[in-house]
């Protein structure tokens, strides 16, 4: 309470005598961080940005998410169940070509800022009239999704207009503003690559007993009951104010339910997210998302608990980048099994099937196929009646089933060969959706086999840092304090214990190695150097955004001892702990 009062009075004191640092009060209200991005906007203001990126370079690149919440209830299931999500960042990051990143509003929308650009797009032709414009800090409300979308136009207008040269750019491709997607929203409440897995997946951001100091929600201990100025509170792990609480923000989505881990098919109207200063407090959660239809009352739905705040995106597709996209589209192969675009495409119907176990397994699914038909002839009645649910399915039996034990690559492989001897063209159309299917399917394994190599390499890494803290900040101690007291008497009782000591600190370190030494072992025996070399990249990447530098040289270390041993297959454990005790951290 203490901190939110402090903050106000602060706010106010300094804040609406106008003038330079007047302005600077209204478009910056918190502390400037060191890499905050400005964009001017219409009558000498400013729109301060923060940059979230993502890992996955290159024009098809992307990071997969976990968004929502992992057991909700069947009440907030429907809206708020886990989903599987994919994002990229829409600009590139000079000399890190595995990193990404969009701007996102460090702040949401302002009345002022909102009226600046209205009267930009009024004033087009003529003088801009900047007198009178708000000079409270509140955020605005009480508009329409529409109303959103247009000034994200009008602020992109005024920007190429007046000040192109600093909009961001793929390439030559300029980017523009727009209304966050929910997938950028909560990936960025949550706090995006700033944070670790397990943080990312909690509820919020927030420690336990500290929602005072980040959240505007409902009771007199915060917001009681009104909205609140922008910026009083701390932000988020990624220097984002008021994400969660003080109003509702808008994402430019339709809204989706949730089903099995995806957004299921239908879609309805738009969606807030974060809640408001009238939200109770343990209600308060990343995950939080609410339908709202666009037309209300004969008109475009308004709420005074609802703003937004802006992105700034690019395209995707542009003449510069069109051929990297269709070349890295062209490479992607599977590591497990055929890529579809390798394999022979059907050829003229032939009563010749080379290989006889292709032919029986051939001649089984004809057959089952025609017995399906039949089944469905009998089943589906002439006229209108209906039919019974599930009597289709009863009566005809998958005809592929006897392929679902193969293995992966040969199981891809079969199917192509299958659809290109069969005769029957119903069949090789199933046959095709069976490929696609089980490609995805291999796909997704594959995701999981990536993401536990990563996550092995992480653990092993952690090892070798034991090690070496272990060795300086436990046995290096314990031998300075014995060859002190064994100086002074070599039999004495405390040289005696700093001896026994430091033999139980050296099996200590034995026994750590190895298991140092079997994760270097497994990782090489499991994983190809190509996928490990991928993943520890993209760990370095991660570990730089969290700002955890002093890790990094341990995973480096792992990869180059897996490496070596899955070259010569030779142990060299003294090597590999001499290796991680010798790091020097500043």
């Amino acid at each position: 309470m203490a901190d939110w009062g402090l903050g106000l009075l602060l706010w106010l004191a300094g804040g609406l005598a106008f003038g330079a640092d007047g302005l600077d009060a209204l478009n910056d209200p918190a502390k400037p961080l060191p890499d905050d991005v400005a964009l001017p906007m219409p009558c000498g203001g400013k729109m301060v940005f923060r940059r979230v990126e993502t890992v996955g370079g290159g024009a098809l690149g992307e990071q997969k998410l976990r968004l929502g919440e992992e057991n909700p209830g069947a009440v907030l299931g429907p809206k708020e169940g886990a989903v599987d999500a994919y994002l990229a960042g829409a600009f590139p990051i000079a000399g890190n070509p595995a990193r990404r990143y969009f701007l996102l509003g460090k702040y949401e929308v302002t009345r002022r800022q909102y009226e600046a650009v209205r009267r930009s797009l009024a004033h087009k032709d003529g003088p801009l009239d900047c007198q009178g414009l708000p000079e409270e800090n509140f955020p605005k409300t009480g508009l329409s999704w529409f109303d959103a979308v247009a000034f994200a136009d009008g602020y992109t207008q005024w920007l190429l207009a007046n000040a192109q040269d600093q909009v961001p750019k793929d390439g030559k491709s300029l980017g523009f503003v727009r209304l966050p997607t929910e997938v950028e929203w909560e990936f960025a409440a949550r706090g995006g690559n700033a944070v670790n897995e397990a943080d990312f997946r909690g509820p919020n951001f927030v420690k336990d007993g500290e929602l005072y100091r980040y959240v505007q929600h409902q009771g007199t201990e915060s917001a009681n009951g009104k909205v609140q100025y922008i910026g009083l509170l701390s932000p988020n792990p990624l220097g984002l104010y008021d994400i969660l609480g003080n109003v509702d923000e808008m994402a430019f989505d339709l809204f989706h339910l949730t089903k099995h881990s995806h957004w299921h098919g239908r879609a309805g109207g738009f969606v807030v997210r974060g809640g408001n200063f009238d939200t109770n407090a343990g209600d308060i959660r990343s995950s939080l998302r609410r339908e709202e239809p666009y037309y209300t009352d004969k008109q475009p739905r308004r709420a005074e608990t609802t703003g937004f705040r802006v992105a700034v995106a690019g395209p995707v597709i542009s003449e510069q980048n069109l051929r990297a996209i269709e070349a890295e589209w062209a490479s992607l192969k599977d590591e497990a099994a055929p890529s579809r675009a390798a394999q022979p495409q059907p050829a003229p119907p032939t009563t010749a099937v080379p290989d006889p176990r292709l032919a029986q397994r051939l001649g089984e699914a004809e057959a089952a196929l025609q017995h399906c038909q039949a089944a469905k002839a009998a089943v589906v009645p002439a006229g209108p009646a209906p039919v019974q649910s599930g009597a289709v399915v009863s009566a005809c039996p998958d005809p592929l089933g006897k392929l679902s034990n193969e293995s992966r690559s040969d199981l891809l492989a079969d199917i192509s060969d299958l659809a290109i001897h069969t005769n029957h063209p119903l069949l090789r159309r199933r046959l095709d959706h069976v490929w696609d299917e089980t490609a995805r399917v291999i796909e997704f394994q594959n995701e999981d086999r990536r993401r536990a190599a990563r996550e092995a390499l992480r653990t092993a890494a952690m090892i070798c840092q034991k090690l070496r803290d272990d060795e300086y900040n436990v046995i290096e101690p314990w031998e300075n304090r014995k060859k002190a007291h064994c100086l002074r008497d070599t039999k004495g009782q405390d040289c005696l214990n700093d001896e026994t000591k430091i033999l139980k600190l050296k099996d200590r370190v034995a026994n750590n190695l190895g298991f140092y030494a079997d994760a270097v072992l497994e990782l090489a025996r499991s994983y190809p150097m190509e996928i490990l070399g991928a993943e520890k990249d993209l760990l370095l990447t991660r570990i730089e955004q969290r700002k955890y530098q002093d890790f990094m040289p341990f995973v480096k270390l792992l990869y180059g001892h897996a490496q070596r041993y899955a070259a010569d297959g030779k142990q060299n454990r003294e090597a590999w702990y001499r290796d991680c005790a010798a790091v020097r951290l500043e």
